[in-house]
């Protein structure tokens, strides 16, 4: 059986220095959560967990050519290793996520919704896609551990030209 999400708050920047709009919504989300372990990660954190807490992946992470994969990986990867809620640094809470993920082991949400055309262009099942700025999951949930495999797996195949297949309107 999957255990709830637990409270944990992960957030995540280049470095600690973040800038003054950013620090006040990481505030916001620290008072709006006053129970919750409130995690912060800059890249040499980053690093180091992969390095320590997952070694397998760490040249899966050392390969992606830019910053941005090796960030959305690590949201992934810290969520399945310990559980709780990812948030990006540039989201601004305006209600506690307690009622939200309560008695949930997965909690996400739709980014994008999707017309039939790019549906089909794309190869999606669904009619839309799932953001991945702000998610939650308990600890070693499934999907998460899917991911994760989908994405150290993908790695090792050559980069599609998306430009080639998708045109815009």
């Amino acid at each position: 059986m999957i255990e709830a999400i637990p409270p944990i708050l992960h957030q995540t920047w280049r470095s600690t220095n973040l800038p003054a709009k950013f620090a006040t919504w990481r505030a916001t989300w620290i008072d709006l959560h006053p129970r919750w372990d409130h995690r912060f990660y800059d890249d040499d954190d980053i690093r180091r967990i992969v390095a320590d807490r997952a070694p397998h992946l760490s040249p899966v992470f050392d390969a992606f050519a830019r910053p941005i994969l090796r960030a959305d990986l690590f949201r992934y990867l810290i969520v399945y290793l310990d559980g709780g809620l990812y948030a990006d640094i540039d989201m601004e809470p305006y209600l506690s996520s307690d009622e939200l993920i309560a008695g949930a082991s997965c909690a996400l949400s739709v980014e994008a919704h999707i017309g039939r055309r790019y549906q089909q262009v794309l190869g999606f099942d669904q009619p839309w896609q799932i953001a991945n700025c702000i998610f939650a999951a308990a600890q070693q949930h499934p999907f998460f551990g899917e991911l994760i495999d989908h994405i150290a797996s993908g790695a090792a195949m050559p980069p599609r030209n998306c430009a080639a297949t998708i045109r815009c309107c």
